[in-house]
This record gives structure tokens, sequence and C-alpha cells, in this order.
């Protein structure tokens, strides 16, 4: 088992799996260029295994990568922007909504605050010293996407634009300006390097701020940027469902998102995405589902690429049975891993493509103990364990040593009494 601050991967920073390297590569804000989607497709067709893992951060990995493979992939990535400082490879970890800027219902678009973020991080050396998981969030869309918890937090709450600071995923009472906003997340960002210094804990605000006095320390030094607020930041309901069209913030414009079986593309999916992209003038965000937005099209343009992503194996609705499947790296490219849980998501995938979806309903295949796919709570968990799976289901006993025929069948009586429901 690889634990700590150097098994989290970047470009850079190649960590060794059983299939290979593999890297990551950090996408702030989810927003990538069509151009540059092309750029990491070419490479996952030449250099790794042909596929492009999304991560829950939206972000990209690819993997099965030959060590002698690695200063061109560096090369490639750097000319295509991905790399804009090699120093920081490991510290952008910045997160908004994958409908950023492309949403009417959004308060504020949060892309510029991202981008110039970004741009400060990785101007000052100071902020190297920030753990490889520690993540920023810039928020104005009143839906949340992800379960994922930022060390340091604003969200845009009404038509004033102030954005609510939260800690660790907990609501701090105060507000920020926008044009206040990127000073106040670096001003905090340097004050959690220094708090972790003096007490001697990794650089992460959940461990700093369960520390007596640190959180009000750090709302002391913040204190010339904000205001107290009554107004609460956005409570934890997440929205699973999300395949399918969406409206644009252009009237009569369009947001398409499809489905991604197991949150991978292949180098032809994504070439073909970004030849799309181009030819249709569509944003592109990466989505923390494990998805991707192809966004403010035409509704001619998106009449248009609708059956062609079909015909790529990625509709815009349920028909292909992976909605709401997740599933680790597996036993072919995972040591840990005791079972090639892919393939039975894939299994899993052919039966519930013929029956109805059920919105919010999810399933987890996991090679082992770790769960490294599991996120957040899941209708039906399989954990692979020497004997077989172990099968958890909300208020079901607990099965243990499941052949995969046996496994696969009983979540899909799950799935019946949850239609009957």
């Amino acid at each position: 088992m690889r634990l700590g601050e150097n098994f989290c991967p970047g470009i850079l920073h190649a960590v060794p799996a059983k299939d290979g390297q593999l890297i990551r590569i950090r996408v702030p804000g989810g927003l990538i260029s069509a151009a540059q989607l092309a750029a990491v497709a070419s490479l996952a067709a030449s250099h790794a295994n042909g596929e492009i893992e999304l991560t829950s951060r939206s972000n990209l990995q690819l993997r099965a990568i030959q060590p002698s493979s690695l200063p061109y992939i560096v090369t490639t990535l750097t000319e295509a922007g991905l790399l804009p400082s090699s120093a920081h490879d490991r510290v952008r970890n910045l997160v908004t909504s994958p409908f950023a800027g492309i949403d009417p219902a959004a308060s504020l678009d949060t892309r510029p605050l991202i981008r110039a973020l970004d741009q400060r991080l990785i101007a000052n050396d100071l902020f190297l010293q920030l753990h490889p998981k520690f993540t920023f969030g810039i928020e104005a869309n009143p839906t949340r996407f992800t379960y994922e918890v930022e060390d340091l937090g604003l969200q845009a709450f009404d038509s004033t634009h102030r954005l609510s600071l939260s800690l660790a995923g907990k609501d701090t009472g105060c507000s920020v300006a926008p044009e206040d906003a990127v000073v106040c997340l670096l001003t905090a960002a340097e004050a959690c390097i220094d708090l972790a210094k003096q007490h001697n804990v990794p650089v992460r605000t959940k461990r700093l701020t369960a520390i007596p006095g640190v959180l009000e320390t750090l709302l002391k030094t913040l204190s010339p940027l904000l205001e107290p607020t009554t107004n609460p930041a956005r409570g934890p309901d997440v929205r699973r469902d999300v395949i399918g069209p969406h409206p644009a913030l252009t009237p009569g414009h369009l947001n398409l998102v499809p489905s991604i079986p197991l949150g991978h593309l292949t180098a032809s999916q994504a070439t073909n995405i970004a030849t799309l992209a181009t030819q249709h003038n569509a944003d592109l965000h990466l989505a923390p589902w494990r998805g991707i937005v192809l966004g403010n099209l035409t509704p001619k343009a998106a009449a248009l690429i609708a059956p062609q992503l079909a015909a790529l194996g990625l509709p815009l609705d349920a028909t292909n049975g992976f909605e709401g499947i997740a599933a680790c790296a597996g036993i072919s490219r995972c040591d840990a891993s005791l079972a090639d849980v892919r393939a039975d998501a894939a299994r899993l995938a052919t039966y519930l493509a013929t029956r109805p979806h059920i919105p919010g309903w999810t399933i987890h295949l996991s090679g082992c103990e770790k769960q490294c796919a599991l996120r957040h709570s899941a209708s039906a968990a399989l954990i692979a364990t020497p004997a077989g799976y172990t099968l958890r289901l909300p208020n079901h006993p607990e099965a243990h040593s499941l052949p995969s025929a046996a496994a696969i069948a009983s979540i899909l009586q799950s799935h019946t009494e949850a239609l009957a429901s």
C-alpha cells in the first residue's frame, strides 16, 4: 500500500502502478480547451493505454506509461499549456462548477477568478509548501455536483455576488467581495502554511481547524477582507443525475452532458469530442462526476452533435447502463485489487441498459477494502475479498464470499425492488 504525499501523482511526478507509470494532469477549474484535450488524446494513443481517466476533481490521468515515454509526454503537455509551472505541478488544485460561465442559474461567472487564482498561485514559490491534495474552490452555481470538500472554498450566494467563505467544507459565517476573492484565498493559504509549521501538521484545513484556536486565528488574519453574513453556504445535497441537455447561459443555447462509461474516454472518443468542440465553438468543462460538458451550443449544433456522441458510445441518456456505476482501477491495473471490477461493472451495465433508469441509484465496485472508487454512500457496494465479493446494501444484512455472477444478480434484485418502491 502506498501512502502519503509522495504517491500523489502529477505530470512531473509519475507514480508506479501495476500496468506502468501513471501521471495526473491538473486542469484548474476543469477548464480545458479543445486543443489541449486533443493533445492529451494523442498521448493516450501513442504513449499510454489508449484511454484518458477523468477524476472526481476534474483532472485527467494517463496510465500504463513506459518510463522512456515520460520526457516526450512532459514536453507535449508543456507545449499544450497544461504545465505552466514545473515547480507547481501538484499544487494547482482549483475547482469550480462544471457549468461555470455557461449556466443561467449561476449568480457569477467564476472562470476569471479561477484563472486569476491559478496565475497568482504559480507565481509564488511559497505555495509549493501546500499539500498536494490542498484544494481551492470557487462556486456560484445553486447546485452542487461533487462530494469533495475543499480546503478553502468561496461560494456566491445571492445577487450581491459576495462569496461566503468555508474552511474544510464548514461555513464560517463570513463573506468576501468578488474583487477580494483571490487575495482572500491566497492569504488564507499562506496562513495555513504558517500554522501547519507551528503545529507540525500537514497543510490541510481539516487538520488545522481541529486544533483549538486555529479557526479564530485564520479568521482574524482575513478580517480586513471579510464581512459577517447571515446567508449560509450551500447545503450538502449533491445532484447525481446530470446526463443530457441543459439550458445554457445564452438564451436558446444548450449544454450537453454525455454518459462516459466508468469515467474513461478512449483516445478516439476524446479526439472526436475535441473536433466537435472546435467545429461548433463549444466550451469544454471537465466535471467531478468524471464526465465532460460541451457548453453553449446553438440548437442546430446540439442537434448535430447528439447523434455523433451516441455513435461514439457516449449517449445523452442512461441507455448504455453505466449511469451511476463507479469502479476502481481493477486487478489488471492495481496490485491491491482482488477482482476484475471493471469487467464486472461492464457486465452489470449490460443488464441495467435493458431496465428503466432510477435517478440517484448508484453502484460502487471496489477491488479491495480501501474502496478507492467510493466517494460517498452508494445504493449498492461490492468490495472484492480473497473469498469473493462482499455486498453492502442499505437495510440489508451484509453478504460475503459472493461469486461475481451471484453478486451481480443480487444487485439486479435490489434494483428491481427499488423500481417497485
